[in-house]
């Protein structure tokens, strides 16, 4: 038996014959394994360098690659040398062991805008990427990326925990801002309900991915994505078909280029400017170029995405809008208590890309700080209050959001 698991690394295939294994002689092996019980995970696929606690059932990586990694990224195209170096980065993401919960939000976008729909090469890109580490788990952000119930489902499913890409796809006509969504992104381990099991927990080596026609992120998810931009690719009927043959018949010469590049000799100034990625920055993007002037273009194209102060004034002008229709007077000379549900409807009505419950659209705009608004507590129960920026200095008390009928 160790010498058969040797050969496969560590995996295991039984069946019904002569040639082959039972349950039981697999049993009796796992039990005279030493700290078997020791592993909070089994993966199929390397890490570079391993992460403690996982069990790895692989085939033996090969010495050389080959150049095996830059025949599959010579099938894309890059915009600018930059995203050069990022698309590289983000394969060998897929295989680096550092830091868990410390790997950017990839954002993959067409530097086309008209051709920014289909076939410009973002999800291929993306799928491509969890391919070669075994698949994907392939979410959309119906609803918006509130429903984060949904993603902790899909995490914790019986195929989705033994994936280690998570992609969002062609998230268009949303803007995507979450405080659980971003803490899934940078927290070590993942918890959440495990089907059948209750509450489970998986070491957080996910690489997350979202595909995307300009999009518009919150503050602080601005800051942990890196965006790539991608030519559209010339068409051809056999592109696809290439690609995912370079995939499928050069994966572990892939991996052993990603394993070679991963120990190479870091690019940069250690002395550099550092973001919040610096174990990333340091092990992956600096193993391939110097991270400094990479990083100084993904701070420009992350000041491009943050939306916050616009969405802001677009929210305050929703509200201002309810609280005129309400009082028929003019917004910005009145100050008035708002019932807490009522805020988060009209909010709703006009920001189809929150979460549809009112908890999580009063969570978001306390995030976001609409200047005017506030909370406020009594033994009546929630209400925020509206002062307009020209209230008169005699007005003592806020009007009752209910004293004038809608």
């Amino acid at each position: 038996m160790a010498e058969e698991t040797a050969k496969t690394g560590g995996a295991v295939y039984w069946g019904k014959g002569e040639s082959l294994r039972s349950k039981e002689e697999f049993y009796d092996h796992l039990l005279g394994s030493q700290a078997v019980d020791s592993f909070e995970d089994v993966q199929h696929y390397p890490h570079f360098n391993p992460i403690p606690g996982i069990y790895y059932a692989h085939p033996p990586i090969p010495d050389s690659g080959n150049g095996a990694l830059d025949e599959l990224l010579d099938c894309f195209l890059p915009s600018t040398e930059t995203d050069k170096y990022l698309i590289k980065a983000l394969f060998a993401t897929l295989a680096w062991g550092g830091k868990l919960g410390g790997r950017p939000l990839f954002c993959i976008e067409s530097a086309d805008t008209e051709k920014a729909g289909q076939g410009s090469g973002k999800t291929t890109l993306a799928t491509i990427a969890g391919d070669l580490v075994g698949g994907y788990t392939m979410m959309q952000l119906t609803g918006g990326i509130g429903h984060e119930e949904n993603i902790e489902k899909r995490l914790f499913s019986r195929t989705g925990r033994k994936k280690r890409v998570v992609i969002f796809d062609n998230v268009k006509g949303s803007r995507i801002s979450s405080a659980l969504f971003e803490a899934f992104i940078s927290a070590p381990v993942i918890s959440g309900r495990a089907n059948y099991d209750g509450e489970g927990t998986r070491p957080n080596h996910i690489t997350w991915i979202v595909t995307a026609n300009d999009p518009s992120l919150g503050k602080d998810l601005t800051k942990r994505v890196l965006p790539i931009r991608i030519t559209p690719p010339e068409y051809s009927p056999h592109w696809f078909e290439n690609v995912s043959r370079i995939v499928s018949t050069r994966r572990w010469e892939i991996l052993a280029d990603i394993r070679d590049l991963l120990a190479g000799s870091f690019q940069g100034d250690i002395e550099g400017d550092w973001t919040r990625w610096s174990d990333w920055e340091k092990d992956v993007l600096g193993r391939i170029t110097d991270p400094v002037p990479t990083m100084e273009v993904v701070r420009q194209r992350q000041a491009e995405m943050d939306d916050d102060e616009g969405v802001v004034e677009i929210v305050r002008g929703i509200i201002a809008a309810g609280v005129y229709s309400r009082h028929s007077g003019n917004p910005e000379q009145i100050w008035t208590k708002i019932d807490a549900e009522a805020l988060a409807d009209m909010v709703k009505k006009e920001c189809p890309y929150l979460s549809k419950t009112t908890n999580s659209v009063l969570m978001w705009l306390s995030r976001i700080r609409v200047p005017g608004l506030s909370k406020h507590r009594s033994y009546k129960g929630r209400s925020w209050v509206w002062k307009g920026n020209n209230c008169h200095p005699e007005i003592e008390n806020p009007i009752e959001w209910d004293r004038i009928p809608s």
